[in-house]
């Protein structure tokens, strides 16, 4: 099926070849690349163009980045229109290469490819020419697959062409391409829609516009289709087209597609740039992440599907704020992560709404919550849900994308609907393909509807604000150019989890297989980690917004520290206030704090364990049982009992392990060793061959089914309703308190 695609899409280009030759049309094409500069991904790449085509006269040689990609790239110097290359790799009888080559006039903004190979021929000696259409400066060929080895030979590239005059930036501008929906399934017509404008000062024709569908997941399928021709516009005059692009058929598989659109004027000017994608989705695929109801006899629960910490923390609102616990997500495997979110254009638009609308059902529309959270994905935010009972609005959302191409359209559609917002952009090693935070730069129509419905007066703000710890490596993207400072709309910032090492590159690569293609700056910089910084930016924009627009919220306020493993202890100085200041109502026996609930990334039950008197210690499972053990528990959370309480000494009491067999169960022994070494007297480890998830089936044995389990032996869903409404909330000068006990702990009352 895959030659069957690819013959299909070769007979397009050549009849495109025929309708775009370069004017005057009896030019006759030269060979271009000849000892021009070249740049790659590996090493010798000026013996690719030497006119060697030889394997003894040496070859440009690479590894395959990440197992799946490398590039060789050539300036040609000029502006051409090309009419075929000439492709000849490594040659040892047997071996097969599978490429594609594409075309740019500024080395940014490339095209869809303009020739291919994708069969298991192998390579020989004449190597593999191709006609080809297009107009470019510099012409790139990405090795996707080596069939002898995880690497990449090229021995000669060949490109021919003819001169053409015409600039970098279009005579004939295309916006607000888009097409009429973000997914289509088998028998689906994709409508595409675009405006052409007339950037000059005489009227042009445009003689093509055509459309170029590519497989973004599968790189091996392209599609290419007239969308229309003969267009005549006056200077400065705009041209609106809507038109069916083709079926989808059985043929396409479950992916994402771009959309590139070529204009060709009557003097053979060209220009071609990628506008938009789609998605032919695999069948369960998620585009937004959902909170669904289940129950439990008077207990609600309720389960998330898709999203990570940020999302997270509004399934732990609704938990809360319900009087109720449950699991973290739905896994994509037994002992895996949750299934990825799909990037759709709107992807931004329809995570907020679905925080919103989750809120709302689950919560009621127009319940009175005096305090509201913002929060990235910060681990510790469910225990500010349960000590202000303040929702969670989240200030980024996770999407998976194959392509940076998705997560360009998935920005800008952000920015054009009205959204403010930027990306970070990286792997995370329990969800797959590559991720991305779309992080909000602005105070979301939706977010200020909900502090109006809600009539809060409160809001706070809480994250990491410091650039030290955590995963903070990063490259900006400099689409013009240049990099700048600071964190504006549109920017794109490439993460680098482990510092920039080797594995890092390797994992950027194997996650993201275009990641080669981003104009990144020189160097690395260090910023607020990618999941639970907040950055000034967001501070203020959210600040004026809210005093200007939402008058009932008479405080506003951050809560902060300055890396993530500090604001994964703010956790544990939430409980204690909060514990403290309820004393009474949550004493059993006379005491309150009656065990340690160790808590790995992203579980928590704030309600049941205060319920139970457990004080939460949040761990991250890269951390070293002897931080778990002597830097959480010893240090950050005995200080903290001790600056409210006196008398508890943490090493006498019950320790819940809360481990899963998807949340750091492998590191069930290395913290038993430790627990034991240190003095504590009695642990519990969780249950590390079963996901934390609510599963029924199997005996309600995961943390969150026991913690609900827990709550049902002793009170109605109801009768918790009702002692949990004598409880008192903390305050922004109890936080203020905390800080005078946590010198990691900053809070600032905005003005």
């Amino acid at each position: 099926m895959r030659a069957r695609r690819t013959i299909l899409a070769a007979v397009c280009l050549l009849a495109g070849a025929l309708l775009t030759a370069p004017s005057p049309a009896t030019a006759s094409p030269t060979l271009l690349s000849l000892g021009k500069p070249v740049t790659s991904s590996g090493l010798n790449p000026e013996l690719a163009n030497d006119a060697d085509a030889t394997n003894g006269g040496g070859y440009f040689d690479s590894v395959l980045l990440g197992g799946k990609n490398a590039w060789w790239q050539v300036d040609l110097q000029g502006v051409y229109s090309l009419s075929s290359v000439v492709n000849r790799n490594y040659v040892d009888g047997s071996r097969y290469y599978h490429y594609y080559v594409r075309g740019s006039l500024d080395a940014v903004n490339w095209s869809a490819p303009i020739a291919w190979k994708f069969d298991d021929t192998p390579a020989a000696d004449p190597g593999e020419t191709i006609l080809v259409t297009g107009v470019a400066r510099y012409v790139r060929v990405n090795i996707v697959a080596d069939s002898a080895n995880a690497s990449a030979h090229l021995t000669d590239f060949e490109v021919y062409g003819t001169p053409i005059t015409q600039a970098v930036t279009p005579d004939v501008a295309v916006s607000a391409v888009h097409t009429d929906a973000a997914a289509y399934g088998n028998g689906s017509t994709p409508q595409l829609s675009y405006t052409l404008t007339n950037t000059t000062a005489a009227a042009v024709t445009v003689d093509h516009v055509y459309a170029i569908v590519w497989g973004l997941t599968d790189p091996a399928y392209r599609e290419f289709t007239e969308a229309e021709s003969g267009v005549t516009m006056a200077a400065g005059t705009t041209h609106g087209h809507t038109g069916a692009l083709w079926a989808v058929g059985a043929a396409m598989p479950a992916g994402a597609y771009g959309v590139f659109l070529r204009t060709v004027l009557s003097d053979g000017s060209s220009w071609e740039n990628y506008q938009t994608f789609f998605r032919v989705p695999a069948t369960g695929e998620l585009h937004v992440f959902g909170i669904a109801l289940d129950q439990y006899n008077t207990f609600p629960v309720y389960t998330m599907d898709g999203g990570l910490s940020a999302e997270y923390n509004v399934l732990k609102s609704v938990q809360e704020l319900s009087q109720s616990a449950g699991p973290s997500w739905t896994t994509s495997a037994p002992g895996s992560g949750p299934n990825p979110v799909r990037a759709t254009p709107g992807f931004l638009d329809a995570a907020i709404d679905a925080t919103i609308s989750s809120l709302d059902t689950a919560l009621g529309s127009t319940r009175t919550f005096d305090t509201v959270a913002f929060a990235p994905g910060v681990q510790s935010a469910p225990y500010l849900t349960r000590a202000m009972q303040a929702p969670v609005l989240p200030l980024h959302f996770l999407v998976s994308f194959d392509s940076v191409y998705e997560l360009k359209t998935v920005l800008d559609t952000a920015n054009a609907s009205g959204y403010s917002a930027y990306t970070t952009l990286g792997f995370d090693g329990s969800i797959t393909p590559g991720v991305a935070w779309i992080k909000l730069l602005a105070l979301p129509t939706q977010y200020r509807d909900f502090l109006d419905r809600h009539n809060t007066q409160t809001v706070v703000m809480m994250g990491s604000s410091g650039s030290s710890g955590g995963e903070n490596t990063a490259r900006q993207v400099v689409w013009s150019g240049s990099a700048g400072t600071g964190f504006h709309q549109g920017d794109m910032y490439a993460i680098y989890p482990g510092g920039g090492s080797a594995d890092d590159i390797s994992l950027l690569n194997s996650h993201i297989p275009d990641f080669s293609d981003l104009p990144l700056e020189s160097g690395t910089r260090t910023i607020q980690d990618w999941e639970s910084g907040l950055v000034p930016e967001q501070v203020t924009a959210f600040n004026t917004a809210i005093a200007a627009d939402v008058p009932a919220v008479t405080t506003r306020a951050t809560f902060t520290a300055g890396s993530y493993y500090a604001v994964d202890n703010l956790g544990i100085y939430l409980a204690v206030a909060y514990y403290k200041k309820n004393e009474t109502a949550l004493a059993v026996g006379g005491q309150v704090i009656r065990g340690v609930a160790l808590n790995p990334y992203l579980v928590a039950h704030p309600f049941y364990e205060s319920a139970e008197g457990e004080l939460p210690v949040l761990f991250f499972q890269g951390e070293s049982a002897k931080t778990i053990v002597e830097g959480r528990i010893l240090n950050a959370a005995q200080t903290a009992v001790n600056a409210y309480f006196t008398g508890v000494d943490l090493t006498t009491l019950p320790v819940h392990v809360n481990t899963s067999k998807n949340f750091g169960g492998f590191a069930n022994a290395g913290i038993a060793a430790k627990l034991t070494e240190y003095g504590f007297t009695g642990y519990t480890l969780g249950d590390n061959t079963i996901d934390e998830a609510w599963n029924p089936a199997d005996g309600y044995a995961a943390l969150g089914e026991q913690a609900v389990l827990g709550l049902d032996a002793v009170r109605t869903q109801g009768q918790w309703t009702t002692w949990n409404n004598g409880l008192t909330p903390l305050t922004i000068s109890d936080l203020q308190t905390i800080a005078t006990h946590y010198a990691e702990a900053q809070v600032t009352v905005l003005p």
